[in-house]
């Protein structure tokens, strides 16, 4: 499945649902790239979680750890 704004509320929101009760394979599609993910934690360790970038990374390992 596609999703497109895939890393906004909605987005995120129907992609949890979709792989938690379908075991669905998704892709989601934002205009702004994440960084490579060898660069993640560094930046999860320095930035404040509910901004930019790291909440698009903490929602797509949270997405990841469902499967």
């Amino acid at each position: 499945m596609l999703l497109t704004g895939g890393f906004g509320g909605i987005g995120l929101t129907l992609a949890e649902d979709l792989v938690t009760r379908y075991k669905a394979r998704i892709a989601l599609i934002t205009r702004t790239p994440l960084p490579p993910r060898a660069e993640w934690r560094a930046l999860l360790a320095k930035g404040n979680p509910l901004e930019g970038v790291n909440r698009r990374i903490l929602a797509l390992q949270r997405l990841e750890a469902l499967g």
